[in-house]
């Protein structure tokens, strides 16, 4: 984890980004079992530990597998990543808001600069 909480202090910008209670590990699963969703140990822990956390300005995704065949572009910027309890753009109210317009097999983890969303497949990640 320790190379996850260094790319976290990395992209996350403090300004934005406030820090808050530890979720246990128990509740972040039950968020999962709710909406039938599968989370990575490293995605467990980011919500644990990070609240909605908006990334720095020059940060920019870059995918590690080709992505031609959707898009011609190869970064993306992006705003912030959703997190757990009950602030504005927290993950459960997120995933509530896209079910019914998202395919069925992705859920939102986060804006994109501009308004489209960082999805996760729920089947695989």
């Amino acid at each position: 984890m320790e190379k996850l909480e260094e790319k976290i202090l990395e992209i996350v910008d403090p300004t934005f980004t406030k820090k808050r209670k530890k979720y246990e590990t128990k509740e972040v699963i039950e968020l999962a079992d709710k909406y039938e969703l599968k989370f990575s140990n490293d995605y467990i822990h980011y919500l644990q530990f990070n609240g909605n956390s908006y990334m720095k300005d020059n940060y920019r995704y870059s995918p590690s597998y080709d992505i031609s065949e959707v898009t011609r572009q190869d970064t993306f910027r992006v705003s912030c990543l959703f997190g757990l309890g009950s602030e504005t753009e927290g993950l459960e109210e997120e995933v509530q808001s896209y079910l019914g317009i998202l395919p069925n097999n992705l859920f939102p983890i986060g804006d994109l600069l501009g308004g489209n969303l960082v999805c996760m497949d729920k089947r695989d990640w």
